[in-house]
């Protein structure tokens, strides 16, 4: 029995860590992906635990990824119903909790402390911000076969901030726009809206400054 937490507001970062270990997991044990389930926390009860404790034909390894079950789940009686989960897992199944909320919020969730408990394979993926966000750019635009100027990847960090299914995207369009060359801190005050900006103007319109 193996048991994962993810938890984090990063969930860019968090649901590619998920999908690293779903190709892991197929590589190894299933290159069919017929023994992954992902269930919903709003599932009920009884269809999470058969989709927990089921077993594979033969022994075969399972991938079983509970999403967002602490995040739906806060009334007492339900972390009582629901801790019985991380009781019944069979020695040939993998479970993976992904959870859409930090360490900070989910602390003193029972559910939270329970899985604790029972593993070490806990990771939170808490915003990025600073020099560590312009490092994640900077690795994600050499992925993708671009290049920037200095103060390019800091202009767009302050623009978009920690939300990374934002910056990868619009790292894509500006290399895209710069067709070859180096990214420019002008490309990204032409490409990527500061909606912060934006914000403030209509405030101050809608007062009639």
């Amino acid at each position: 029995m193996t048991v994962v937490l993810l938890t984090g507001e990063d969930t860019f970062r968090s649901r590619r860590k998920l999908a690293a270990i779903c190709k892991r997991f197929r590589e190894e044990h299933d290159p069919d992906g017929l023994g992954i389930t992902a269930v919903s926390g709003n599932t009920p009860l009884a269809e999470m635990r058969a989709a927990v404790r089921s077993s594979s034909f033969f022994g075969a390894k399972r991938l079983v990824v509970l999403e967002d079950v602490l995040v739906t789940r806060k009334k007492k009686e339900e972390t009582e119903a629901y801790a019985g989960l991380f009781s019944e897992i069979p020695a040939e199944t993998a479970l993976v909790v992904w959870e859409s909320k930090g360490k900070e919020e989910l602390a003193k969730h029972p559910l939270y402390k329970r899985i604790c408990s029972i593993t070490e394979f806990v990771e939170d993926f808490a915003p990025l911000t600073g020099a560590q966000l312009e490092q994640f750019f900077a690795k994600e635009l050499g992925d993708i076969g671009g290049t920037a100027q200095a103060g390019a990847l800091r202009r767009l960090a302050e623009i978009v901030g920690g939300d990374l299914w934002r910056g990868v995207h619009e790292l894509h369009k500006l290399v895209a726009f710069a067709h070859g060359r180096a990214i420019t801190v002008h490309d990204v005050d032409t490409l990527v809206r500061d909606e912060t900006t934006e914000g403030v103007f209509a405030f101050t319109d809608a007062l009639g400054i």
